[in-house]
């Protein structure tokens, strides 16, 4: 399958969006910009963080940059600061197959556990204190 050119997406945040949305929940896909994505573009599986924004759509994967402004607007929404409606436009994302991924067999399986490993006084040391091993060879 080929892959499509990158389209440009105009997302638009509704008053409705930003009424139904609750600040105290912490959730990727319950974010302003998810919302409003979901609802623009009638896309799936849609969420989103403070720098990307991820949706299915059409058999793709896409990721997109969101805007600057957009991030502070977000920011001062989660703080409690309510927006006014307002537009933004998606550009220059990415897209990836999306895959279905065979599911694995439980009763075949077998669970194992893993041998925990050894570290040297030395590595623990110089890994969670920062100080410097001096070796002898």
């Amino acid at each position: 399958m080929e892959m499509p050119k990158c389209k440009s997406y105009t997302i638009n945040v509704t008053q409705k969006i930003i009424d139904d949305i609750q600040t105290t929940e912490r959730h990727s896909g319950k974010c302003l910009a998810a919302q409003a994505t979901r609802y623009s573009l009638g896309a799936e599986s849609v969420t989103a963080n403070s720098l990307v924004v991820k949706f299915n759509l059409n058999g793709f994967r896409w990721t997109y940059d969101i805007p600057t402004w957009v991030r502070l607007r977000i920011e001062s929404y989660d703080d409690g600061v309510k927006p006014i409606p307002f537009k933004f436009r998606l550009r220059a994302g990415y897209a990836g197959l999306i895959q279905d991924r065979p599911k694995k067999d439980k009763s075949t399986t077998t669970t194992t556990k893993k041998k925990k490993r050894k570290s040297s006084p030395r590595t623990c040391l110089r890994r969670y204190h920062g100080i410097p091993v001096v070796s002898n060879i």
